[in-house]
């Protein structure tokens, strides 16, 4: 840790709120806004509000627990108060989100002195990132420092500004006694006293001295002695453990491994004492390395999972999607209130499927509420709600968010949510598909930032195709579109379609299309992982004269000496040869190749020495000698130069410079003449070219690897040039001839560089003029100093230099790094064009008009289309009349074939009861109901069914209908309407069904909401889990372990330790409940002993060991769970932890524990040991096993050598499989699965063989892993 106080907070800003500022509280009560004093208590991390000092706190903040620091008047505290808070100003109001319930708490202040509204915001939201981040020794300090204050009897002396002058205390052994009971710890009195008198503490103790007492009675000695003795050295008492105990440990104990410098800093942090680290003895003491392992540092979740890991390319019908169900009520559906910050909640804890209930509301606008006139529940606004949404969609995750809306609105209204929502979302909002001719849904990567609407869509003859329809092409061509303000006639490139005219700039070269077929598939990225040798500079290639010519090209560099060599390919077999000089004559030895068990290419001069590439194995034999038959050696020392195929090609020029090649390129007037030179920079390039009598420089890097443009990649300068001669390079335009050297009397033409003056002085800065560059591709800088935007972005204020990285301004960013061959520069002419030479359009057709025009400005054959969006017509010329009429006589087909489409949409919509406006932005969620005949049905069409109607298929007889529904389209389930209570259902049934969004009621703190934030916990808690292979494929069945090949077993050893301050409710004999939950065959649930009474501060189980074999580990939750035996288990969990199956660390963990809303409890945990084994494997080593046992007695008997080689090769196949498995936990490769027909074989063993006890397994696993089946 840096210290108490980030550098990047004032200090001044802490202190002035530690002092106390006055503010207004607005209250969630009936009491009116009133000024108090509001205090931060930096010991404990709160802000309090007293009305008067010495007053005990009327408001009180716990910092930890704050989700939300949000300025402005936007709270419902301010909306309870309108008059009240409109006499503030909106820049001087703070509202302060917290609680660990799904309903926050929200303390709304306004600052009185605007001078004390920085501190409050700056101050405010900087102790909240130092609490969620702060060390386990920091919050054990601070959580002890909250109940220190609790104990005393005057609590508002314990918060006054002189609390640390008056020196609190602990007064008596009674006071402390009564604490630990609220603990849930009975202390004896003789034990108190002797504990008291071990410590020399006397009853009366102070906060140190309180801190000392709690210290010994959460350790437990005997846990760290039975497990952890060989790493602690030193006398009783004093026992710690150096880093090099540490590396140990964590590498025997919990399967990891770090370096000895990461372990001091992983105990720096942990211990948090500067001093200790600075006097050069980082250790953990013994009562410190016992609370590393009950920390959340040692937690067995998998920190990896706190990043997005899995691929999120995939269709969206392959995740899981968090959603929510009735996302607006704060409570049950009876009488709850509606709120906004129903869905600021959800959405910040990673839900991506949020449900409106729209109902019309009673002023014209559309309200969002529970049922309809009749229900008691409160409502709110659609326009607030999606502007709350608006605000909060993308903080947790980037990926698409669905609102499901339940549309019970009039079709004015829905024209107003359709609205709405289009204002609010603009273009992250899809109203079209991603790529038209799709033929499943897209990935939530394209969908990145995309509000996906989901509701009924208007029933129109024909609609289903409507979006492709609107693609097909009628007429296509060069045609005139008049520019109004030149009153000029400007060539666009027109296509008409079935529902518009669109319009775009002509290309520069419309019309040649020679060769444009022919460079499609010759591009081939170069893939630096793969070996290129051809830029090498020691290899050849293939010499024209063979071995002679690498003789003699020997010859001419012997004066390297011995050891001087070339590669080149071999004169008869495909392959490699190095040539090399000895002892004052040439010598030739043949690379010698072969691919390994694991399919990996190899080479090698002899086979004690293999490497992956050419350049490893030249590498290895210049550092050890390379033994040759003659009984000589040698090692391989300088190279033979092999210059690039680049220095003799006509278009090269090594010794121009940028303004020289500008002045070359003025004097060669063709568009396309090009050259290619050094770069300034170290291993660049600059391809310099004419381009409308502009110069442009493409900057080609390569730094030790490939030669890199932009986003292409080639392994060498030849075929870049030649690949850009048949590729436009920009824009439309190709590398054409070479340029050439024009003599001083050829006249340059007037083609203007553009910051030609820059290059007067090149280390000028001053020079350099500013222009607008175009992003060529997209880009997203790794620093704080680099950019990041998106293929078409404008940058602004750009300084062209001769460098590879310019800086510029986008947007909010300001003067940042970006790569100079990422971008374009913008031509200042560009900016003299007409908007229709410089831009793309669409004249919607619906509701126009076509009429032909008398001639304008010397164009004969005119059409004017009027468009109901535009008030002046388009004005479009022909150059032949019978072109004009074709053209306007389709144009008017189509405005007469829009006009009857949109009849019949007028009327389906009062049949539909859906407006035409809203129905037109559902795209992917087109809510249509469940039918069973027609699976797979369109991709774009889903269906909701409740927890009911879904049971119906989730028995073994008819689970693959909704799974096989599952596999190529979206399914949402939600409760019955029954759960008035809002209480929710078990969604793993659903899950292992493959239904993706499994709609719970978020608000609600049950079992099934626990499992829920316990699964979306993983992959970065971005609300999207990826399904494993086995359940993308439409023959998945959770009850037939047949398809589940695929899916790697497990089995977990779990041992419960013991606990730490498992305090909440009245846990008398607290016992711990572990369950697994999953797929059918893999559900288990098992609890521990009761632990000795009266102690939840620190129960010890110690021997109690569990295993839990688990078939399908990618969709298993483990759970654990705290109760007491003064309540029935089934009835109340007074704590949990749930977490997936995937994403657990073996060895000594803690599992911090969570309350209902999976909220973390402070220091509340488990200790566990986790063995994670791969019971497969075990079964397969056990059968390998029992084979070689098999043919090692049949050898023994001298029997039947062929019997005995087929079981020989069957080990070995078994043993490679494991071997495989290793490399892969849960998953198999699918393309290492071989697809060989099961062939009967016949086995022949010894009757005592024939009922071995793993025998029933092996002709199971013989099919597997030799393609046959025995029979015994």
């Amino acid at each position: 840790m840096e210290g108490y106080y980030d550098t990047n907070t004032s200090e001044k800003n802490l202190r002035k709120l530690e002092r106390g500022v006055v503010v207004t509280v607005f209250c969630s009560s009936k009491k009116k806004p009133e000024n108090v004093t509001l205090r931060a208590i930096l010991e404990t991390k709160e802000v309090i509000c007293i009305l008067y000092e010495g007053g005990k706190p009327e408001y009180r903040v716990y910092l930890p627990f704050v989700k939300e620091v949000r300025p402005g008047l936007n709270t419902p505290d301010f909306e309870r108060w309108p008059d009240e808070a409109a006499k503030c100003d909106p820049n001087m109001a703070l509202g302060i989100f917290h609680g660990l319930e799904f309903n926050l708490s929200c303390l709304s202040i306004v600052a009185v002195d605007p001078n004390d509204y920085q501190a409050l915001k700056e101050g405010i939201t900087q102790l909240t990132r130092e609490a969620m981040v702060s060390s386990y020794q920091i919050q054990k300090e601070r959580w002890l420092w909250k109940e220190f204050y609790k104990i005393q009897k005057n609590e508002a002396n314990a918060y006054g500004t002189d609390r640390f002058a008056k020196q609190l205390f602990i007064n008596s052994l009674r006071e402390l006694k009564s604490w630990l009971c609220k603990m849930n710890y009975k202390l004896k009195h003789k034990e108190a006293k002797r504990l008291l008198k071990q410590l020399k503490l006397k009853e009366k103790m102070v906060f140190q001295e309180f801190y000392m007492l709690f210290e010994e009675l959460v350790h437990t000695g005997n846990i760290i002695t039975n497990h952890f003795n060989q790493y602690l050295s030193g006398r009783v008492g004093e026992r710690r453990m150096d880093p090099d105990h540490f590396v140990e440990f964590l590498k025997e104990d919990q399967k990891e491994t770090f370096s000895l410098e990461t372990s001091k800093l992983m105990i720096k942090h942990f211990v948090d004492d500067q001093m200790r680290g600075t006097l050069g003895t980082m250790h953990f003491t013994e009562k410190e390395f016992y609370d590393y392992l009950l920390s959340p540092d040692n937690s067995v979740w998998n920190p990896e999972q706190d990043q997005v890991t899995m691929d999120m390319s995939q269709p969206l019908c392959d995740y899981w999607i968090a959603s929510s169900h009735n996302t607006y009520l704060t409570g049950n559906q009876i009488n709850s209130d509606s709120s906004v910050e129903t869905y600021v909640r959800a959405l910040r804890m990673g839900c991506r499927c949020v449900e409106l209930d729209c109902w019309d509301g009673t002023d014209g606008v559309p309200v969002i509420r529970h049922g309809g006139k009749m229900s008691l529940t409160s409502s709110v606004r659609f326009e607030d709600v999606v502007k709350s949404i608006k605000a909060n969609v993308w903080q947790t995750s980037e990926y698409p968010v669905i609102l499901s809306l339940e549309n019970h609105c009039s079709l004015t209204q829905q024209r107003y949510m359709a609205q709405v929502l289009k204002d609010a979302f603009k273009d992250e909002l899809v109203m079209a598909p991603i790529d038209a001719m799709e033929k499943q849904l897209p990935s939530p990567e394209r969908l990145r930032r995309k509000v996906i609407i989901k509701d009924r869509k208007l029933k129109v003859e024909g609609d289903p195709d409507d979006r492709r329809m609107s693609l097909d092409v009628r007429f296509s061509g060069i045609l005139h579109i008049l520019d109004q303000a030149e009153r000029a006639w400007v060539p666009v490139k027109c296509v008409l379609t079935e529902k518009a005219l669109i319009y775009s700039p002509k290309d520069d070269n419309e019309g040649d299309t020679s060769g444009d077929d022919d460079y499609a598939d010759e591009y081939e990225d170069y893939d630096s992982d793969d070996e290129n040798i051809e830029m090498e500079p020691w290899y050849h290639g293939r010499l024209s004269r063979g071995r002679r010519e690498a003789e003699e090209l020997l010859k001419e560099h012997k004066y390297h000496g011995d050891g001087t060599f070339l590669v080149r390919d071999s004169d008869k077999e495909p392959g490699y040869s190095v040539s090399f000089w000895l002892q004052g004559k040439p010598n030739h030895c043949r690379i010698q190749s072969r691919v390994d068990e694991e399919g990996t290419k190899m080479y090698y001069f002899n086979d004690s020495t293999c490497k992956p590439t050419v350049k490893e194995l030249l590498d290895y034999y210049k550092e050890n000698p390379l033994y040759l038959a003659t009984h000589k050696s040698v090692l391989l020392r300088e190279s033979v130069y092999h210059p690039p195929d680049y220095i003799i090609q006509p278009w090269y020029f090594s010794s121009v410079n940028r303004r020289a090649a500008e002045e070359m390129l003025r004097r060669n007037p063709e568009d396309g003449r090009f050259l290619v030179r050094p770069g300034s920079a170290r291993d660049t390039f600059a391809l310099s070219f004419r381009y409308h009598g502009k110069i442009r420089h493409f900057r080609i890097s390569r730094q030790g690897g490939p030669f890199v443009l932009g986003l292409y990649r080639f392994s060498s300068l030849v075929k870049l040039v030649d690949f850009f001669k048949k590729t436009p390079l920009y824009r439309s335009m190709k590398l054409g001839k070479s340029a050439i050297r024009a003599t001083i009397d050829e006249q340059a033409d007037d083609c203007d560089i553009y910051g030609c003056s820059i290059y007067s002085d090149p280390n000028s800065p001053e020079g350099l003029s500013m222009v607008k560059v175009r992003a060529l591709y997209d880009f997203r800088g790794d620093l704080p100093d680099q950019m990041t935007f998106r293929r078409g972005a404008i940058i602004k204020n750009v300084k062209e230099e001769d460098c590879p990285w310019w800086k510029g301004d986008l947007d909010n960013m300001r003067q940042l790094l970006f790569p100079a061959n990422y971008v374009e520069v913008i031509p200042e002419k560009e900016d003299e064009k007409t908007d229709l030479e410089k831009e793309s359009g669409i004249i919607d057709l619906a509701g126009g008009i076509v009429e032909i025009s008398p001639e304008v400005e010397g164009k004969k054959n005119v059409l004017n289309i009027f468009s109901n969006k535009t008030a002046k017509p388009f004005v479009i010329g022909f150059d032949h009349h019978r072109e004009m009429a074709d053209w306007g006589d389709t144009i008017r087909n189509i405005v007469t074939a829009l006009e009857n489409k949109d009849r019949k949409r007028s009327a389906q919509e009062g049949i539909d009861n859906r407006a035409a406006e809203l129905s037109d932005l559902v795209v992917y969620c087109q809510a249509v109901p469940f039918d069973t005949k027609n699976i797979p049905g369109r991709h774009s069409e889903m269906s909701s069914l409740s927890e009911g109607k879904v049971a119906a298929f989730l028995g073994a007889e008819k689970i693959t209908t909704i799974t096989n529904y599952n596999c190529y389209q979206l399914s949402r389930i939600f409760p019955k309407f029954t759960r008035v209570a809002s209480d929710n259902y078990d969604p793993v049934p659903s899950w292992t069904a493959g239904c993706q969004m499994v709609a719970l009621n978020y608000q609600t703190p049950d079992k099934p909401m626990q499992l829920n934030q316990g699964w979306f916990r993983q992959n970065g808690k971005c609300g999207y889990v990826l399904k494993p292979m086995c359940m993308r494929e439409a023959y998945f069945n959770p009850y037939d372990l047949r398809t589940m090949t695929s899916v790697q077993k497990l089995s977990l050893t779990i041992t419960i330790l013991c606990g730490r301050l498992l305090t909440v409710g009245a846990c008398l004999r607290p016992f711990i409940v572990i369950e697994v939950l999953g797929i059918p065959i893999d559900n288990k649930r098992i609890r521990t002993s009761l632990r000795e009474e009266n102690n939840g501060l620190t129960p010890v189980w110690e021997d109690e060991k569990h295993v839990l074999d688990i078939v399908c580990p990618p969709m298993a939750l483990l759970r654990f769970e705290l109760g007491s035996d003064n309540e029935v288990i089934d009835q109340k969990v007074l704590a949990q932890a749930t977490i997936p199956v995937v994403a657990l660390r073996e060895g000594f963990r803690s599992v911090p524990l969570q309350n209902g809303h999976s909220e973390n409890l402070p220091l509340s945990a488990l200790l566990i040991h986790l063995t994670i084994n791969d019971t497969e494997n075990e079964s397969l080593s056990r059968i390998a096993e029992e084979v070689r046992n098999m043919y090692q007695s049949l050898a023994s008997l001298n029997r039947d050598p062929d019997r005995v080689q087929k079981l020989m090769d069957t080990e070995r196949k078994i043993l490679e499989s494991l071997e495989g498995k290793r490399k892969n936990r849960y998953y198999r490769d699918e393309e290492s699965c071989l697809d060989i027909p099961a062939t009967q074989h016949v086995l022949h063993v010894p009757p005592s063989f024939k009922y071995h006890p793993f025998f029933c397994h092996f002709n199971h696993y013989f099919t597997a892993f030799s393609g046959t089946r025995s029979t015994i």
